[in-house]
């Protein structure tokens, strides 16, 4: 009887588990969903002079491959100067501090976008971090994130248009020469 008892006792512990991770899941899609819905809604992508030239539904198929991270905590590092540079953010919520050098250059908020640059590698095939970019402090920022690999698949599909891959890597090379005159 005793193992009967303990059985049921692990059944119904498992299940409580199961149940707070089915929860969590649908917890957590949903904010991923509400992000993406808000950022779509937002139209900041088309602000954006790399992204102007998009359609609404290139937009959305941008959006869609982009990366939900709801738990960056005040202080924490989203990229650093001189890292390999492998995806662009779109800042849902919160604020965040650019430096360069360790000077505090600029400040971004609620659907910005950075990043964008480094999903373009300059002449001598690098693809570096201009900046270094933290969670300001006081704040949680919730980002999406495009990866550059989903970037190139999404070129590969056709989903971006030649007009919008050129337009990304001109505003990549100013983005670039912006930052080489900050240094001098």
């Amino acid at each position: 009887h005793r193992v009967q008892v303990e059985a049921r006792l692990a059944s119904e512990l498992q299940k409580k588990k199961t149940l707070k991770k089915r929860k969590t899941s649908r917890q957590k899609l949903s904010e991923r969903l509400a992000a993406r819905n808000k950022v779509k809604g937002s139209r900041c992508l088309q602000t954006c002079p790399a992204f102007s030239s998009l359609d609404i539904a290139s937009v959305a198929h941008i959006v869609d491959a982009m990366e939900y991270f709801g738990g960056v905590r005040a202080g924490d590092m989203l990229c650093r100067e001189g890292d390999a540079a492998d995806k662009m953010f779109v800042i849902v919520s919160g604020t965040c501090d650019v430096s360069i050098r360790g000077a505090r250059v600029a400040s971004l908020k609620d659907l910005d976008v950075f990043g964008e640059a480094a999903l373009f590698p300059d002449a001598s095939g690098a693809s570096v971090r201009s900046a270094t970019v933290r969670a300001a402090a006081g704040t949680a920022v919730k980002l999406l994130v495009l990866h550059k690999s989903d970037l190139d698949a999404l070129v590969k599909s056709r989903v971006l248009k030649p007009e919008c891959v050129r337009a990304l890597s001109a505003v990549a090379a100013q983005r670039r020469l912006e930052n080489k005159e900050r240094e001098k």
